[in-house]
């Protein structure tokens, strides 16, 4: 079992020592489950972050939880910007819980340049739809 270093960072990413195996690349510290408070006071919910865990087995998914919106595709970006040039990436939506319209244009861009969404909840499919719609 391959076991990466942890970080005292709120968010870490770092090249994939283990690239056939399951593992967070992007999560906030633990201590972020417990109700913690941000710099700005406001309290951080389970749901309110993005974890993105890797998975690598001939292709790479990242499987993404948690809220994606404006303020977290930065991270979803580095993540993504990480994988070698090349290869394929699929996103999994599946336990996406809220999305805003910055991160449906990403998305939107993302099958645009041949990435897959994989368990796109409908409503995020319709979404994407509708912009992709606009002119």
């Amino acid at each position: 079992m391959c076991v990466a270093p942890e970080s005292s960072w709120l968010i870490h990413f770092a090249p994939d020592p283990c690239p056939d195996e399951r593992r967070t690349v992007a999560k906030r510290h633990p201590v972020a489950f417990v109700r913690a408070q941000e710099p700005n006071g406001v309290a951080v919910d389970e749901d309110d972050i993005l974890e993105i865990q890797r998975t690598a087995n001939g292709g790479v998914v990242l499987t993404l939880s948690g809220r994606l919106d404006a303020d977290s595709l930065g991270e979803l970006s580095a993540a993504l910007a990480a994988e070698a040039a090349g290869q394929a990436v699929t996103l999994d939506l599946r336990d996406i819980v809220l999305v805003d319209r910055d991160t449906v244009r990403f998305l939107c861009a993302r099958e645009r340049d041949g990435m897959a969404l994989r368990n796109c909840p409908p409503y995020i499919r319709a979404w994407i739809r509708r912009e992709e719609d606009q002119p």
